[in-house]
């Protein structure tokens, strides 16, 4: 009795030990790789196992991209000076950025890498790391730039009789690259829906791109509210609207003191409607892009409503904005959107430009106030924030006056926005700074821009 017991304690022990044998199998077994490819990108920076998660998204069976938009990441604008246009862009802060080899301070023995006196530390000016500036979204507008440039160049040499057939060689194949690379651009149409502001900016960005903006009938007459700029070489059209406002009395932005205020209701109607047709893109339906802006003008609207029913003397824009100012603000907002919705569609790629401030020493709170209202009512309503009001906020030097900015680096890092999302809306794909996707010209305007709004409606930034 005594030997079957022992033999069965035996037993029992060589059934435990292989199941443990077989439990360690199993969870040391590598894990099998994903199917699903993700395009190469730059190792540095690196994004984090977290980011990756969040900001991935499928634009085909078996094909994952990142969906990292660099315009909605901390970071800073580097510009060579001023008043450069060329080398001006938005560098992103990613993972990585305060790694040794980009931010050293101290060098091997403890001493300052940047120079000092009397222990007093000084930072000198200079070109951050050409990694870190890799990583930097395409500038598009400097590209397109460079290729009316090299447009001229090449269609000069052709009417001389030079020895210079290497230059101009080499101007014919950067010219041709430069075609291949601005092919997704071609036939493209943008329609810009915003207040004087978004009216000098498109302006700047047309004369940047050879081109000029043209109004409908004088920018001093009731005409004025609608202009377009053709840019005939790469046949690429953008329509811009005055919406001024989203309320009921929006307060007129013309120079003709004749010019009433009107409301977008009448706006739409008298102006809007008729020039709908010449922002609609190849696809037959819808803009290729629409960038919404309403703000100063709403607060102009409450601070004058204000100023009249107390009787005071001076415009108050440091006020804070009441709780049904707000919420009467983002109903109107909300109703812009379903407008263009209703014209274009439900697919249309719309984004809403975040608002600028005014350069003023009172402060201007009741902007940061409807800032605040426009984001949640776009959240509402499904539509992404262009984050250009809150990039250039304070750089109040750059203004041409307390609203308006100068043409300069500010408004090239605006057109350059504007292409990053006119690219990605064809089905373009960037990933710090490396171009993993180009358009696609069987795409649908929807499906590219489905590819990865559900990631950016998602992101906290």
């Amino acid at each position: 009795m005594q030997a079957v017991s022992g033999r069965l304690q035996l037993f029992i022990v060589a059934i435990v030990a292989v199941v443990i044998i077989a439990l360690a199998a199993v969870l040391t077994k590598p894990f099998a790789p994903s199917l699903i490819a993700i395009d190469p990108r730059p190792v540095l920076p690196q994004l984090t196992d977290r980011d990756l998660t969040r900001h991935s998204s499928r634009s085909a069976p078996g094909k994952r991209y990142q969906c990292v938009n660099p315009y909605s990441r901390q970071g800073f604008i580097w510009m060579e000076d001023k008043s450069s246009e060329m080398d001006t862009s938005w560098v992103p802060f990613y993972e990585g950025t305060l790694q040794e080899k980009f931010a050293q301070i101290w060098d091997d023995k403890g001493q300052s890498v940047d120079p000092t006196t009397k222990n007093v530390r000084y930072y000198p000016d200079i070109v951050p790391p050409s990694e870190l500036l890799k990583s930097a979204p395409t500038s598009w507008i400097q590209l397109i730039m460079r290729h009316r440039i090299l447009r001229k160049a090449v269609a000069k040499s052709k009417t001389k009789e030079n020895d210079a057939a290497g230059v101009q060689s080499q101007d014919k194949l950067q010219l041709r690259q430069l075609d291949e690379q601005l092919s997704w651009v071609r036939g493209r149409r943008i329609l810009i829906v915003g207040d004087s502001v978004d009216e000098d900016l498109t302006a700047n960005m047309c004369e940047m791109l050879g081109s000029s903006i043209e109004y409908r009938k004088g920018r001093d007459s009731d005409e004025h509210l609608t202009a377009i700029c053709k840019v005939q070489e790469l046949n690429l059209t953008i329509v811009y609207w005055q919406i001024a406002c989203v309320g009921n009395s929006c307060p007129s932005e013309s120079s003709n003191p004749t010019v009433k205020a009107v409301a977008i209701e009448d706006r739409w109607q008298q102006h809007f409607l008729p020039t709908a047709d010449t922002a609609v893109g190849a696809n037959g339906m819808s803009p290729d892009l629409v960038i919404l802006q309403t703000g100063l003008s709403d607060v102009q609207d409450f601070v004058n409503a204000h100023k009249e029913r107390y009787h005071s003397k001076s415009a108050d824009y440091a006020r804070v904005l009441t709780y049904r100012e707000l919420v009467f603000y983002m109903q109107r907002v909300r109703y812009a959107i379903y407008k263009l919705r209703a014209l274009y569609g439900d697919h249309l790629p719309i984004i809403y430009r975040s608002i600028s401030l005014k350069n003023t020493d009172d402060g201007d709170t009741a902007a940061v106030n409807l800032d605040q209202a426009a984001r949640f009512a776009c959240r509402e309503v499904d539509v992404e924030v262009m984050e250009f009001g809150h990039i250039m906020r304070g750089y109040y030097s750059f203004y041409d006056d307390d609203v308006h900015l100068k043409r300069g680096p500010l408004t090239v890092l605006w057109a350059n926005m504007v292409f990053w999302y006119l690219f990605r809306s064809q089905g373009g794909v960037e990933v710090r700074g490396e171009l993993v996707k180009m358009p696609e010209i069987n795409g649908t305007v929807a499906e590219n821009w489905k590819m990865c709004h559900e990631a950016y409606m998602n992101d906290p930034k």
